[in-house]
């Protein structure tokens, strides 16, 4: 099945008082950055914010950095190689150098400098076994040793090596059968020692000592006979139980994955007579705020969730609202 991202707007702002309330289940008012108000185009794929607080989207039809006030758009010029490489930018990473990574669907990698507004292209080149293998990126993440890495959807897991400036590609190394580790959307980093990658087959161990494979988990509910959808779209690891990894799925909803057990601990799926449950079955992000709020973005709402009671509260766009 074709991945079509399907994300119409970025939540940007929620208000410190109401984030800091006991209660973040009150009325909360949303201030909606969009083509009204400079934005250029409304579909948002990611948003990063860098060190000197400059927040970056990555939109349909551009790169946009905004200081709170104005945009500015980056974009495909013809004939010169120093710009954007593809308008339709999918992920963002800023480096310890202070570089912006950003991945494109259809355009490969592309490395920003912000002081002087140049792009570096990082492509697929068939003439060169070192290059990117695939030129449709779907993450980007910086480890510790330096390399970036990357996961691409359709030219498995990559990661390149500033000093060498070259790809490596790790396909079909693997210690499980069957495995096909080859559309992925995105790396969790293991405290170093690996990646949980989140692909179109279901969720991955990846290895850096071993440089292979060794686990591999499909989501869909053991009661489901026939072959279903096992995209896991993100990642993240709790922050107050670092062995519990949540899933953020196609069709599945929200999972809790225990890494210390390789096992399922609780799903969390739309019931349409429960309006205190997940407004759609596609999950698309999971998110914590510094007041340990959990927040869920899905295909359909933004949703705040609490999982001591496994309830959702749903905030979804209304016509009659602009604060919503």
């Amino acid at each position: 099945m074709k991945y079509i991202f399907n994300i119409c707007f970025c939540i940007l702002i929620v208000s410190n008082s109401l984030l800091s309330a006991q209660s973040p289940v009150n009325k909360i008012r949303f201030n909606n950055l969009n083509a009204a108000k400079g934005l250029p185009q409304n579909t948002i794929n990611c948003v990063i914010q860098d060190k000197k607080g400059m927040l970056w989207f990555g939109t349909s039809d551009g790169l946009n950095r905004y200081d709170g006030y104005t945009f500015k758009v980056y974009k495909k010029e013809i004939g010169n190689k120093n710009s954007l490489s593809n308008n339709y930018v999918l992920t963002l990473l800023e480096d310890s150098r202070g570089y912006i990574w950003i991945g494109t669907y259809g355009g490969g990698l592309n490395r920003l400098d912000p002081e002087t507004d140049t792009f570096v292209r990082f492509q697929k080149d068939r003439n060169n076994p070192n290059s990117l293998f695939h030129d449709d990126v779907r993450n980007i993440y910086e480890g510790k040793e330096g390399k970036i890495w990357i996961c691409t959807y359709g030219g498995d897991f990559n990661s390149y090596d500033p000093k060498t400036q070259t790809f490596h590609h790790y396909r079909n190394i693997t210690d499980i059968e069957p495995a096909d580790p080859y559309r992925l959307f995105a790396a969790v980093p293991d405290k170093d020692q690996g990646f949980w990658l989140c692909g179109e087959q279901g969720l991955f161990y990846f290895d850096k000592q071993k440089e292979k494979y060794t686990k591999m988990f499909k989501i869909q509910p053991p009661n489901l006979k026939k072959v279903a959808n096992n995209f896991i779209y993100d990642a993240k690891f709790d922050k107050n139980q670092p062995h519990i990894l949540w899933l953020c799925t196609f069709s599945f909803g929200l999972i809790q994955f225990n890494t210390l057990t390789d096992k399922i601990e609780k799903r969390w799926i739309k019931d349409p007579e429960n309006p205190n449950t997940l407004n759609s079955g596609s999950v698309w992000s999971i998110h914590w705020d510094k007041n340990n709020h959990y927040w869920v973005g899905t295909r359909d709402g933004f949703h705040h969730f609490n999982p001591k009671t496994g309830k959702f509260v749903r905030y979804l766009p209304s016509t009659l609202d602009k604060h919503s």
